[in-house]
């Protein structure tokens, strides 16, 4: 009998400045509300106008983000305004990986605390639920870059190593400091950071019982990936929480008009 489970892609595809500007604040929020970012961290979304640029906050925290907060970035770094307010200085993370990977049109950068233990050690990230499915070949952990850069991510040559070890996937770790995610669209970018989080608390949790965890194998990772990224898993995601979001901020309502 043929599996029941529908393989419908999700299509998150907007196509003016408009769109990515609101879907940048909304980004923001929402990864916020579901603690994937605190006072620090980003999101950003390339501009489909000028797919050399990206929409990014000032160096504001996340959950206050809205469109008035946001300037434009070219993938040197550079705002592309006279806004005097303090951009982020991790900016160069998200333009370095737009100039890598042009299917992506979304990024997070965060540092939640279930992956303190995987960018602080050498522990593979393994999927045991279908979220982590997401992530069955692996999620590499950058060790070294520009040490210009200090700690952060702060200049091309760093940006680029991160590119580098990102490579064709869908996150990477950052070596005694966080991580980031990548979609081509934000509703796919919330769903990829959300489950980078819980694959890792979950993992987490399940090795302090001492046993062999149960880990998915490629074929129900495959199956899994499918369901999780496919429009029903997207949609009935992404709806329940623009509803729930609608509520604890209700200053951006209208962005989903």
């Amino acid at each position: 009998m043929p599996s029941m489970m529908t393989t419908e892609k999700f299509d998150g595809t907007i196509t003016t400045a408009d769109q990515a500007r609101k879907m940048c604040v909304i980004g923001n929020r929402m990864l916020a509300n579901d603690r994937v970012l605190d006072a620090f961290g980003h999101v950003t979304v390339r501009n489909p106008e000028r797919p050399d640029t990206f929409f990014i906050s000032w160096a504001t925290s996340p959950a206050f983000v809205t469109l008035d907060d946001l300037q434009l970035c070219d993938f040197d770094g550079n705002i592309l305004s006279d806004d005097k307010r303090r951009p982020y200085g991790e900016r160069i993370l998200h333009a370095r990986i737009f100039k890598a990977r042009p299917d992506v049109n979304a990024v997070c950068h965060g540092h939640p605390s279930s992956l303190i233990p995987f960018f602080c050690t050498d522990t593979p990230l393994r999927p045991l639920t279908a979220g982590g499915a997401l992530f069955f070949e692996g999620v590499p952990l950058l060790k070294e870059w520009d040490p210009e850069s200090g700690v952060h991510i702060a200049t091309i040559a760093a940006g680029d190593s991160l590119a580098e070890a990102l490579g064709n996937g869908r996150a990477a770790l950052i070596r005694s400091h966080g991580m980031v995610t990548v979609g081509d669209c934000v509703q796919i970018l919330c769903t990829v950071s959300n489950s980078l989080v819980g694959t890792a608390a979950t993992q987490y949790t399940v090795l302090q019982l001492g046993a062999e965890p149960f880990y998915l194998s490629a074929g129900e990772a495959e199956k899994a990936v499918e369901t999780s990224l496919g429009a029903i898993g997207i949609e009935r995601s992404w709806n329940y929480k623009v509803k729930h979001i609608k509520e604890i901020f209700p200053d951006i309502k209208d962005l989903f008009d």
